[in-house]
């Protein structure tokens, strides 16, 4: 996990340059974790880290652009002098363009949850198992009995998702602006027959999501399609027309 001192060592030292008029940097960093699963059975469990730093240099008033997801010093020099390269291409520009200064500011913590950005497979595995378990043994709000749920022989799809994003701007005094934030989300597909519901919550948190909810809302536009009704042939030809 990158921090604000590594920030401040590796890529602020990048702006203090005599090539460029100024220098800007922009950090990325995502960690995502998924468990999906499909008919109420998990079939995978997956991870991704990706990370990618954007260099924009000023010269003359023109900028260029350049970014790498390497984090090694050596990539990050090419992709400065990559950056560089293609502001002296480019042609002379009645509007000048600039790269924007900015104070510092202080990180929140109110978007930082360290149990819900490093949750791993076993806590995601037990989640989905309640969401299978009571899918058929509760009703959904306001949409008929416990048993018609399990009548219907509801079954789910979707995906269970975790991880963190973390963003660092330095500006070209060398100032750094850093943010860290976890996620977490649920999308949920209930099916029955011909017929099925979607639901979807995201937050912060992975506790802060209200799992019953989001399972109640999927069943009860799942069972609704168990009402559609067929429109007499004149009235539907009527439709199809206009």
């Amino acid at each position: 996990m990158i921090t604000l001192d590594w920030l401040k060592e590796k890529l602020a030292p990048l702006v203090k340059t005599k090539e460029a008029d100024k220098v800007g940097i922009v950090f990325f960093h995502t960690g995502l974790q998924v468990s999906r699963f499909a008919n109420s059975q998990i079939h995978q469990h997956m991870a991704d880290e990706d990370r990618i730093v954007y260099l924009r240099v000023l010269l003359d008033g023109r900028i260029g652009i350049a970014s790498t997801n390497s984090i090694d010093e050596h990539n990050l020099k090419e992709t400065f002098k990559k950056a560089l390269s293609i502001a002296r291409l480019k042609l002379e520009s009645k509007e000048k363009k600039d790269i924007p200064s900015f104070k510092p500011l202080k990180a929140s913590s109110a978007f930082w949850f360290p149990q819900t950005a490093h949750t791993q497979a076993p806590a995601r595995i037990k989640l989905l198992k309640r969401i299978f378990s009571d899918g058929n043994s509760h009703k959904p709000e306001g949409n008929g009995a416990a048993s018609a749920s399990r009548s219907h022989n509801l079954a789910f799809s979707g995906n269970l998702y975790n991880g963190l994003t973390q963003l660092g701007v330095v500006s070209p005094e060398g100032r750094v602006n850093y943010q860290d934030y976890s996620f977490a989300g649920l999308k949920l597909i209930a099916s029955s027959g011909e017929s099925s519901g979607y639901a979807h919550q995201a937050g912060y948190s992975l506790e802060s999501l209200n799992v019953k909810e989001v399972a109640d809302i999927a069943i009860k536009k799942c069972l609704m399609g168990h009402k559609k009704l067929k429109l007499p042939r004149h009235i539907s030809g009527i439709i199809a027309a206009a």
